[in-house]
């Protein structure tokens, strides 16, 4: 019954316990399991991955194996670097999971970090060589893709909910690559509007 009025479930790992019934009622009530992996070690993903869930959040730990997995099985890979850092666990081998499937950026826990893919973007970019281009897209389209939502890509037909950025602002102005500038300097406060599917039909 929890699985059918909430959005999906979201596992601690795989050692904390076998989650088999939970992913069972998410698979019959069509809502999205995701569950952490390789977060302290690789010791619980292959357990994860024997779950098939929807998707898998931090894998800081993957062993060639694990990513031979991931790229046959196509499971998307949320990764938090704010937290990975507090926590001390390590980074994620960035490259290696993009080359293999599709990456999302997440927040992990309020606990630990505010959930802004603004921040999130800035230290991905500064913690990676993964193209600016490619970070915007996990913080926007990845993640709505997984999340299996219309949002995060401007197409006819599809509900609209997006920012609007003053390109005048202090972050922004004369910025000589927008995309770039986004994903390592704008904030919160650089946003001009939020649209939404209405606002978008209205104009």
């Amino acid at each position: 019954d929890a699985m059918r009025a909430g959005d999906g479930f979201g596992a601690s790992g795989a050692n904390d316990a076998s989650f088999e019934a939970e992913r069972t009622a998410t698979r019959e009530a069509g809502k999205p399991f995701g569950i952490h992996a390789g977060e302290v070690d690789e010791s619980d993903i292959n357990p994860a991955l024997d779950l098939e869930p929807d998707f898998l959040v931090h894998m800081v730990h993957p062993k060639p194996v694990h990513l031979d997995r991931v790229a046959d099985s196509e499971i998307p890979i949320v990764v938090c670097p704010r937290s990975n850092l507090v926590t001390d666990v390590g980074l994620s081998p960035y490259e290696d999971l993009n080359e293999r499937t599709t990456l999302a950026l997440g927040t992990d826990n309020v606990m630990l970090n505010s959930p802004s893919m603004f921040r999130e973007m800035e230290f991905l970019a500064k913690l990676s060589d993964l193209p600016a281009v490619e970070i915007l897209r996990m913080a926007t389209i990845n993640g709505a893709e997984i999340a299996d939502l219309e949002y995060g890509l401007l197409e006819p037909g599809r509900e609209a909910r997006l920012l609007v950025l003053d390109g005048d602002s202090d972050n922004l102005a004369g910025a000589r690559d927008p995309v770039r500038a986004v994903v390592r300097r704008a904030g919160v406060d650089d946003v001009r509007e939020v649209v939404y599917g209405t606002d978008a039909d209205d104009e």
